[in-house]
């Protein structure tokens, strides 16, 4: 695991804007009973709390990804401005209606260009999100009990964005890691295992660690 700083993308998208997509819970029971099987092609990542948990990663954007991005881009760009002398039109005839009427003249549209037009930000679309529910498994012993989660998601490197999750009525809300100092590699056809760290991190104590000589 790497704790480094993560790379700008993550410190940009604090406000997060769109939905995140969830990645696939593995629950223990349908693995035991054969109804869950590994896909080699896909990633998994593992972690245990003392108590039931949630949070988001956001995957980095691979190379392939971006270039993806950046040809869906231009297609949707050519699209608008395929669209915009009919925005155009339209708005002239209610412009030349509003004058005859008195009344206030509508804003005009604006016609997108290489420097104002957007999509939806890359760095959301391969968001996975985990927990509460779902847990991969749930023991008690002396020390209590302990979930686990488990979820399958795209090989690749991830950062922990931190234990945040979507408002049913829009919007998120939770605790946002913003500089991405959690960050992991997600390998194909192999189980990541991040332990207990996310539950315990926030909880260190300084005062009780061991000092160095």
């Amino acid at each position: 695991m790497n704790f480094g700083y993560a790379i700008a993308l993550v410190a940009s998208i604090c406000a997060l804007g769109s939905a995140a997509v969830s990645a696939k819970p593995v629950e223990e029971k349908n693995l035991v009973s054969g109804k869950f099987t590994f896909d080699p092609e896909k990633g998994y990542i593992y972690l245990y709390s003392k108590i039931r948990t949630s949070g988001m990663f956001l995957k980095i954007p691979s190379e392939e990804d971006i270039k993806a991005y950046e040809e869906e881009w231009l297609e949707e760009l050519a699209k608008a401005q395929s669209k915009y002398p009919k925005k155009l039109k339209r708005w002239e005839k209610r412009v030349e209606t509003a004058k005859k009427t008195r009344k206030k003249l509508p804003k005009k549209p604006v016609e997108p260009t290489r420097e104002n037009f957007s999509i939806d930000p890359i760095d959301l679309r391969n968001s996975t999100s985990f927990g509460p529910q779902f847990v991969f498994g749930k023991t008690k012993d002396e020390n209590g009990k302990t979930f686990s989660y488990m979820e399958e998601v795209e090989p690749g490197t991830y950062i922990y964005y931190g234990p945040v999750w979507a408002n049913p009525n829009g919007g998120y809300f939770g605790t946002c890691n913003c500089m991405g100092s959690v960050q992991f590699e997600v390998k194909a056809g192999q189980v990541t295992n991040l332990g207990n760290f996310l539950y315990a991190a926030p909880n260190w104590d300084p005062e009780k660690t061991v000092p160095h000589k």
